[in-house]
């Protein structure tokens, strides 16, 4: 009985053994690219119930134990989850010419899984590991345009999160306080993608059965005025608002820009109310935004009113 005892035990201790993993990252201050890519292995181990331990150390022979290395050891191989960029030659580029850092390794390796979509990994890539790698390669990806104002960005907020040079040394606590933080950013930006993806499905159903295409509603309540630039010719785009009246926005010339491919009627600046359904004719207008890229109406034909008037 007892040398049977022993058998199990040493048969629960290999499964336990078998089921913990260790992420290896460097020790010392950290950047984006360290806690990216260590919440990534963190969120995969999660996934498929993998308990697991992260040990920060540049110590060799530490290193060659761990089942994941990132951002340390000098060598890139996926087959052997080694996931270091700092090596002479570094760890390849993308097609966009943005070099891969240890996120970006690692993304690749077990962001489809995550996703649970290629597109979607391929998404999540472009729209934010890619900044961060740059960032870590020394490349610059923002242009700036008022010298004396600081960039915040997830770089900078990985930074000051650290201790100062006048505080106690913390960093692994502050590493591991990150870790936690990354993995809730990873999946929100990945709910937001999928988001982005449903939306556009959305969109080109309405703009498909939209007899002018000038102006596209929606019947949902949803952002759309950025996925309606891949078409050429929406001006408007109407949807209902969370207070239970309508929408009219502007459609931005390119993403991110806040200059409009047709303005509202400037004007409508400002106005709401009474002075605003005197003016354009519209008896349930309730206000356009001073800069002329939003307008309400209470009803949604009173904003397709409001659209169409913009339009003359």
């Amino acid at each position: 009985m007892s040398s049977f005892k022993n058998l199990f035990g040493g048969f629960m201790n290999f499964v336990a053994g078998n089921n913990k993993k260790t992420i290896i990252a460097h020790s010392g201050s950290c950047h984006a690219d360290d806690v990216f890519a260590v919440a990534t292995l963190v969120l995969w181990c999660k996934k498929h119930g993998y308990q697991y331990q992260i040990i920060r150390t540049r110590d060799e022979k530490k290193i060659t134990e761990g089942n994941f290395v990132v951002d340390v050891g000098g060598v890139y191989d996926e087959t052997l989850s080694r996931f270091d960029h700092h090596q002479k030659g570094g760890a390849g580029v993308r097609e966009n010419t943005i070099p891969y850092a240890s996120f970006g390794l690692v993304w690749k390796t077990y962001g489809t899984e995550l996703a649970d979509d290629r597109e979607i990994a391929l998404r999540f890539d472009t729209q934010f590991v890619c900044a961060i790698d740059a960032i870590d390669n020394g490349v610059s990806v923002y242009k700036k345009l008022f010298d004396d104002i600081g960039v915040t960005d997830i770089s900078s907020i990985v930074s000051m999160m650290q201790p100062t040079w006048q505080e106690a040394d913390t960093t692994d606590e502050a590493f591991l306080d990150l870790v936690v933080l990354a993995q809730k950013i990873i999946t929100r930006k990945l709910a937001h993608i999928r988001g982005q993806v449903a939306l556009e499905v959305l969109v080109k159903d309405a703009y498909e059965k939209s007899s002018d295409k000038r102006i596209i509603v929606l019947d949902t309540h949803v952002q759309a005025r950025y996925a309606l630039i891949a078409y050429p010719e929406p001006l408007f785009v109407i949807s209902p608002r969370s207070d239970g009246g309508w929408s009219v926005y502007t459609i931005p010339v390119e993403f991110n820009s806040f200059e409009s491919r047709k303005s509202l009627p400037r004007e409508w600046s400002g106005l709401k109310g009474e002075e605003l359904q005197s003016l354009s004719g519209v008896s349930d207008a309730l206000f356009c935004h001073k800069d002329c890229f939003l307008c309400a109406a209470e009803s949604r034909e009173g904003a397709i009113a409001l659209a169409e008037k913009a339009l003359q």
